[in-house]
């Protein structure tokens, strides 16, 4: 297989597909979709490019209203990237509570054991 291109030759083997929207076209919700696919997949790439974690803020820190009963933690502003380019965008410090609040019918009752429905035990 030969990998080598001639000068001025484009490549387009892995490239991102996407429409050239123009007046008097119809605009199709295929058209609309392909455009949201490539932008995912632009977003998808850069995040591969600059690397995945927090690009800054999302420091812990132990909220005001935390117990030992009850602990929250306080989760400052910030700007984080996955591995697939997705981000997550926090814009104001957040408390997350890091044990769930009893309900009356969860009283006491912590894990429970699944059972498969029955009409799912002679489906293999």
């Amino acid at each position: 297989m030969d990998s080598s291109i001639d000068l001025q030759q484009p490549v387009i083997d892995g490239g991102i597909r996407s429409i050239n929207f123009f007046n008097g076209r119809m605009l199709t919700a295929r058209d609309l979709t392909r455009e949201q696919t490539a932008n995912r997949e632009t977003t998808r790439r850069l995040g591969q490019a600059v690397g995945d974690g927090v690009a800054y803020g999302l420091e812990l820190s132990v909220s005001s209203v935390s117990t030992n009963e009850a602990p929250v933690v306080a989760v400052a502003a910030g700007l984080a990237v996955n591995r697939q380019g997705q981000t997550l965008w926090l814009r104001d410090q957040t408390d997350v509570a890091l044990v769930r609040k009893a309900s009356a019918s969860t009283a006491g009752l912590i894990f429970s054991e699944w059972r498969l429905p029955k009409r799912w035990k002679d489906v293999r």
